[in-house]
């Protein structure tokens, strides 16, 4: 089922295909992304940016013997000027999550799932480091999402990712 998780996110980076050949800069960070309660895991972070706007895509995998999960994280998001520093960025904007979770046994039934779930994104971005066409950034994002139906419960889910990472100005 990783295929069709690939297809999904080469579909969902078409959609924003004019975005990103417009775009003025690439970021490529290492992240860690939470997994509830505050346990955060490894992941990598992508992303185009032009002055106003960035697309984001976050990704984190992992595997427990015969569990596995991947989530995709694809956000768009609107830089706001709120903040005196321009070292620092805020951002706001709105996200895709894709959780895929499998469990395959050596023996007995298989199960998968896939979990498509549209939120809110509220982050932020630090230049700590700035030399000619590079920029060492570190990043900050809060997902928020309607937990399916306890939506109308005003229930939540979220999804933070901390990330430290290069920018490249094309």
């Amino acid at each position: 089922m990783l295929l069709r998780s690939l297809a999904r996110l080469i579909f969902g980076l078409s959609l924003f295909q004019s975005f990103l050949l417009k775009a003025e800069s690439i970021h490529m960070a290492r992240t860690v992304m939470e997994s509830g309660d505050y346990i955060y895991h490894p992941g990598v972070q992508l992303a185009w940016s032009q002055p106003s706007q960035r697309v984001r895509l976050d990704v984190q995998g992992q595997s427990f013997g015969a569990y596995r999960r991947i989530k995709a994280l694809l956000g768009w998001d609107y830089a706001l000027e709120l903040l005196p520093w321009s070292e620092v960025q805020t951002y706001v904007g709105v996200s895709l999550l894709d959780q895929y979770t499998a469990y395959h046994p050596a023996q007995g039934a298989s199960s998968q799932e896939h979990d498509l779930n549209l939120g809110l994104n509220l982050g932020w971005a630090w230049n700590l480091y700035h030399y000619e066409r590079w920029t060492l950034r570190a990043t900050w994002d809060s997902h928020l999402f309607a937990a399916g139906l306890a939506f109308v419960l005003l229930t939540t889910a979220r999804e933070n990712v901390l990330g430290l990472g290069v920018e490249m100005s094309l």
